[in-house]
């Protein structure tokens, strides 16, 4: 099986340069927007501040918050962001080569052209194999007690780059949403049996996007009523959004390792800015009805030969 190279080459870097200064444009005005937020809260006395941040965040926990949010919220919840990285609530990836790999798997939101299904899912599993390794290191992850919870059918995908890495107890969870309705509600059902554990085992979930944290949120309650405690959940995301990480910081109080924060939600309750789209969607793109159902019949087994079909799976030709 071929590893990837974390440094990509220069004639990559050449074929990307122009995403790579998209991206670096589109974050540039990410910040002037963020600063001009910062101005407009000054205004504000800090009872004020305290006052309005419990409130947002009360709304945001209860599900009661209109997107997009107002301007002076956003500016509360980039503040609160701050709060979680200087007392290591939350951790940051801040590898050099992360930024190419982002404006490879950003690409189609950015500039509209589309790199090949086979480019995304190789700078995807670059940047789950590093959000896993940091885990491993912040979180003291052993490979014998963990338990990887992997949301199907995106948090399979840097699933598959613990389980490379010795983590092979892996269950599968499905969030579905209620496309329904505006509020887009969660529901949870388990794919895989809930593997044996006790009260010093560690569960991580890897849920490449936390948008509003509505996902997160079911996956995390269900936990809970499993009877693993708080202390002992973390979760990892390639890209968030303010609103998802403080309100599942401040319901739920768990550790979590973050690849980029993105700007904000829209009225669609999706993340804005540079985005990305639909991450199970694009890791999926190009490989069989029947490839994909081997593959995850394959994660979520318990089979003695396991480790066989996912070796099969990882050198079929489609999961370049």
């Amino acid at each position: 099986m071929q590893t990837e190279t974390l440094t990509p080459t220069n004639e990559i870097i050449s074929a990307e340069a122009g995403i790579i200064k998209i991206m670096n444009e589109q974050y540039f005005l990410f910040n002037q927007r963020k600063s001009d937020r910062k101005k407009i809260v000054k205004s504000y006395s800090q009872k004020e501040l305290w006052a309005r941040t419990a409130t947002l965040i009360e709304a945001l926990i209860a599900e009661k918050v209109n997107f997009p949010i107002s301007n002076v919220n956003l500016a509360l919840l980039e503040k609160k962001q701050e709060e979680y990285l200087l007392r290591k609530q939350v951790a940051l990836l801040n590898e050099p080569w992360l930024p190419y790999h982002f404006a490879v798997i950003r690409s189609e939101n950015m500039t509209g052209e589309k790199v090949s299904p086979n480019q995304f899912r190789r700078s995807a599993r670059v940047i789950n194999r590093a959000l896993i390794k940091k885990a491993i290191k912040e979180f003291g992850l052993e490979k014998e007690n963990t338990v990887i919870v992997a949301p199907y059918r995106a948090g399979c995908f840097p699933a598959l780059e613990a389980y490379k890495m010795g983590f092979t107890k892996i269950l599968g969870i499905d969030v579905k949403r209620d496309e329904s309705n505006a509020k887009k509600k969660a529901y949870v059902s388990y794919v895989s049996q809930m593997p044996k554990f006790n009260s010093s085992t560690k569960f991580l979930i890897t849920e490449p996007m936390n948008a509003s944290g509505d996902s997160m949120s079911e996956v995390l309650q269900e936990l809970l009523q499993s009877g693993v405690a708080t202390e002992n959940i973390f979760s990892v995301h390639a890209i968030t959004s303010p609103e998802g990480v403080v309100r599942i910081v401040e319901e739920f109080g768990i550790q979590m390792i973050i690849g980029a924060m993105d700007e904000c939600l829209n009225v669609e309750v999706f993340i804005t800015g540079t985005g990305i789209g639909d991450y199970g969607d694009l890791s999926c793109e190009g490989l069989s009805p029947k490839w994909l159902a081997y593959f995850f019949r394959c994660l979520f087994s318990n089979l003695k030969d396991k480790e066989q079909f996912l070796t099969r799976v990882m050198s079929h030709k489609n999961a370049a």
